[in-house]
């Protein structure tokens, strides 16, 4: 059987994508350079490395870095997963789990990222780190209760140890005094939280799929 699709049945079908995808960078190329002037800062220091523009080592921040991976495929897992729950027509509880896990990942990555409860939000709109957490807190404990039913159903133990060891490296950030030693603490705690996170979602996604959408 010839599977050979022609470039001119490509054109037709990936039009959308081709525009939606060409519109993405050009807004990201086009705020990367407002950016640069808005801040008075050099746009080659918005699109390189930070590595090369500061002429540090490569394999500084590198446990940072690899947490932000870990994010993101955290967030591609799910986002994933619910789009092929909503793409089947199976718009059922266990679609809005992904999405909503999807998201929270969506968005530590952006906090982890530009240092948004560390720096941003509490510089910029005075909002003590504090209640950030507070903040989170009260979210994820909105998110259980909606899908404390669901979660039962899945390995949740990989959910708890996760949620245990970034609930110590956010304690350890709040009341532990700021130094390489305590900085390797948190930052290490954090790290395998994530990890535990990640575990979690790739499991519940891959079991969900795997069933046939049936979980409810």
């Amino acid at each position: 059987m010839n599977n050979h699709i022609s470039v001119k049945n490509q054109i037709y079908q990936c039009l959308p994508t081709m525009i939606i995808s060409i519109t993405v960078g050009i807004l990201g190329i086009i705020g990367v350079y407002v950016l640069s002037i808005i801040t008075g800062t050099p746009v080659s220091y918005l699109t390189r490395d930070p590595a090369s523009v500061f002429n540090t080592k490569i394999y500084i921040g590198i446990l940072s870095y690899l947490g932000l991976f870990l994010w993101s495929a955290t967030t591609a897992i799910c986002f994933f997963g619910f789009s092929l729950l909503v793409l089947n027509n199976k718009r059922c509880h266990a679609c809005w789990f992904l999405f909503c896990c999807g998201l929270f990942s969506l968005v530590f990555t952006f906090d982890d990222a530009f240092l948004l409860h560390e720096q941003v939000i509490p510089n910029r709109l005075h909002i003590p780190e504090f209640l950030i957490f507070i903040g989170y807190a009260i979210i994820a404990a909105i998110f259980l209760v909606y899908f404390i039913r669901l979660i039962l159903t899945t390995d949740y133990l990989l959910l708890l140890i996760a949620a245990m060891f970034l609930g110590i490296s956010a304690t350890a950030d709040q009341f532990l005094p700021f130094g390489n030693r305590e900085s390797f603490f948190e930052d290490s705690f954090k790290f395998i939280g994530i990890i535990f996170w990640l575990a979690y979602c790739a499991h519940t996604t891959t079991r969900i799929i795997r069933n046939g959408f049936a979980v409810k």
